[in-house]
């Protein structure tokens, strides 16, 4: 046997084995992009969605809006425009109840109107922490017992894809971030 043939072919085989873990890599880094791109906009979705509400809180109302402050709970009143009626927004993250589903980490997050009309908002969730500041920037313990104190809201939302590329390896979002409701002011 030519020993130039058997060394080609060794080569040879060391270049295709190269080229197919290259590709393996390729492919798997797609998937993980991917599973990555749907975690973050399900973030941006719901954030968007949450400050939104925030920044409307205590419009058209007189006195604090805030009716319930806790680290994974929190309850204000609003004054929509295109309704007569202010309206009671409740945002509530259930941390003890799992989500049946392919992903065992993701928790439901809540947006309750007027304590009836109950959504179960986004998916994917698995950390909803609220953190109140005063107009110091200090923070105040939650539950918060005087909401009248609250001028800020420190919102941290962690969100995880709802599959896997590899087993139970879940990839995962976080934003956090300030919120400045324009209406929270101080009593006069």
């Amino acid at each position: 046997m030519n020993l130039g043939y058997v060394i080609s072919t060794i080569i040879a085989s060391l270049v295709l084995l190269s080229l197919v873990a290259l590709n393996s890599r390729i492919v798997r880094g797609s998937g993980e992009q991917t599973l990555y791109t749907m975690a973050k906009i399900q973030s941006d979705m719901i954030v968007d969605y949450v400050k939104d509400d925030m920044r409307s809180m205590g419009y058209r109302i007189g006195a604090n809006p805030i009716t319930l402050a806790d680290s994974n709970r929190i309850r204000f009143l609003v004054h929509f425009e295109n309704r007569m009626d202010t309206t009671s927004i409740e945002w509530y993250f259930d941390d003890d109840t799992a989500i049946s589903g392919r992903n065992p980490n993701v928790r439901p997050l809540f947006r309750i109107e007027n304590d009836v009309d109950e959504i179960s908002i986004g998916s994917g969730v698995v950390e909803f922490r609220l953190v109140y500041l005063n107009a110091a920037r200090d923070t105040l313990p939650a539950p918060v017992a005087n909401t009248g104190e609250i001028r800020q809201i420190w919102l941290e939302i962690i969100t995880e894809s709802l599959d896997s590329y590899d087993a139970n390896r879940f990839e995962r979002s976080t934003w956090s971030g300030v919120i400045t409701p324009f209406n929270l002011r101080p009593p006069n």
